[in-house]
């Protein structure tokens, strides 16, 4: 589900046990009433984004991003059931269950004792997961390790992982167009301009920006989108103070989630095109665009904000999208 301030499950919920899942049961609540309790439980909110996908066209992730007002459009609308007859695509409109009904998968409850997937009343497939140190897990009745957040201890150190090998083994990798091997041991390569140093994971200080004066080194970059605005940039004016601290309070997020990675995978330095290019200045502004294809390609590792930019608020959310359901 989404990461919000909501409490974990209503009291109903919270009756809910292993044995239930194995066998199916009813849901206590009326469907009115689970619509209500969604804005605050998260197994009822589970439960209405999945079967959403029968009354509306919205991802599911939609529904949950915008819970509060979709489940007052979901309390007024049908269930649209499809099926084929005689290779004929029938559909059949239907109001809402009066209860939502977990249905298991019969052949491995039945046969292997586990729970793996269901559905609530026909709606999308649920997956089953227990945490790492279950019993449910360790028995094998749950086969499915639960999902842990982007930015865990376990998913950075597999990204360091990876990234090592790449280094390490990758030998493409390590080339540029051109065929020119990069030097991604040693000294490195030479650095840009400007780069921000976001510390280490053992000497933790705020972000601030620095001239490398012709040293090398590795470091990251970040793509991203500026969407229709960026206020957070470098100029004549904040230069001085972005030198002594980059101010995290104002910066996007995907700034700030970019800095971690970069600390997480034991880099020091990150190329930002906004706060490592004087905006305002055009003699700087003309001389380090010219040299961003190069150093792009000579960055260790590019991190893609690829979804950072909200696609109705064109807000900026990060890195990393909240579990939805």
């Amino acid at each position: 589900m989404a990461q919000n301030s909501q409490s974990p499950l209503c009291s109903a919920c919270k009756q809910a046990t292993f044995e239930m899942l194995l066998a199916g049961f009813e849901h206590p609540l009326t469907y009115a009433q689970t619509l209500q309790s969604g804005k605050t439980c998260k197994l009822c909110r589970l439960m209405v984004c999945m079967y959403s996908k029968l009354q509306t066209h919205k991802s599911r992730y939609d529904v949950d991003k915008d819970y509060d007002l979709v489940s007052l459009q979901l309390a007024e609308l049908p269930a649209v059931r499809r099926h084929f007859a005689c290779g004929v695509l029938v559909e059949r409109m239907e109001l809402p269950p009066k209860h939502f009904q977990w249905e298991p998968d019969d052949i491995l409850c039945k046969y292997d004792g586990q729970v793996q997937k269901g559905t609530f009343s026909d709606g999308a497939t649920i997956q089953i997961s227990a945490p790492e140190d279950s019993g449910y897990l360790l028995s094998e009745r749950v086969l499915l390790r639960e999902v842990e957040t982007a930015t865990s201890s376990r998913n950075f150190g597999m990204l360091r992982h990876w990234l090592n090998d790449c280094i390490s083994t990758h030998d493409q990798c390590g080339r540029s167009i051109s065929g020119e091997v990069f030097d991604d041991s040693g000294d490195g390569e030479a650095l840009p301009s400007r780069l921000i140093d976001v510390g280490s994971l053992e000497c933790a200080t705020l972000p601030r920006l620095v001239e490398t004066r012709n040293l090398r080194g590795r470091y990251f970059t970040l793509s991203h989108r500026w969407g229709d605005s960026l206020e957070y940039r470098t100029t004549k004016e904040t230069l001085k103070e972005y030198k002594g601290v980059l101010p995290l309070d104002l910066m996007p997020q995907s700034f700030r989630d970019a800095m971690e990675v970069t600390r997480q995978l034991g880099f020091q330095y990150l190329w930002i095109d906004s706060i490592c290019i004087i905006q305002d200045d055009e003699d700087d502004w003309r001389r380090e665009s010219q040299q961003m294809g190069q150093i792009f390609e000579r960055s260790c590792c590019t991190i893609s904000a690829v979804d950072a930019l909200d696609s109705d608020s064109n807000k900026d959310i990060g890195l990393f999208c909240s579990r939805c359901c």
